[in-house]
């Protein structure tokens, strides 16, 4: 029911997509990695698009991202701006008989049911680093939950874990700090 998603959708987001949030220091601290040359790679399970905003250019929005949808008749893609404009977002493009779409989008958010983004990538990238880390996350929400038994089983990769609180996975990490990412980038910057 399209019509009836759109506006509790933005209702429920409405905050995230006015787009007034700013990346914290763990974003940026990711970000600064990757341009001091360091290989980094972001799969995140955040739908704000902030690992982006933060600078970071090899993102994989696992959960997709807020910021965009598509039609699911032509799959021309939108951004925030478009989607915004009107309270349940429509197709403009127009054929080559001159007629619009029309058809509602779909929000590039994986929702109940759709399949998480980037999986295999994930497991692709994991297979060729030196070093995982975990961060700002409980770990309960499957498939995700699940890397840190499969990156166990890689030999040679060192695995960081930086949570507020205690993960049933924290025995799997080779560190495991109990902090706000954000306090802890601070520390390491001064």
């Amino acid at each position: 029911y399209p019509k009836l998603f759109w506006p509790k959708f933005k209702e429920l987001f409405q905050m995230k997509m006015t787009g007034t949030y700013q990346p914290n220091d763990g974003h940026l601290y990711l970000a600064d990695l990757e341009k001091s040359g360091k290989d980094v790679k972001v799969f995140t399970q955040n739908i704000d698009g902030l690992h982006l905003k933060a600078g970071s250019r090899h993102v994989y929005e696992l959960h997709g991202s807020i910021q965009t949808a598509a039609c699911p008749k032509c799959g021309v893609r939108y951004g925030l701006d478009h989607i915004l404009q009107e309270e349940v977002p429509r197709c403009h493009r127009v054929n080559g008989k001159g007629r619009e779409c029309g058809f509602i989008l779909k929000t590039d958010v994986v929702l109940f049911g759709d399949a998480v983004q980037h999986f295999d990538t994930l497991f692709e990238v994991l297979n060729e680093s030196d070093l995982l880390l975990v961060i700002g996350t409980s770990l309960e929400v499957a498939p995700v939950r699940f890397v840190p038994e499969e990156a166990h089983l890689i030999l040679g990769l060192k695995k960081a874990m930086i949570n507020l609180d205690k993960t049933p996975y924290d025995h799997l990490f080779d560190i495991v700090i109990h902090q706000k990412i954000a306090e802890f980038v601070r520390k390491l910057n001064c």
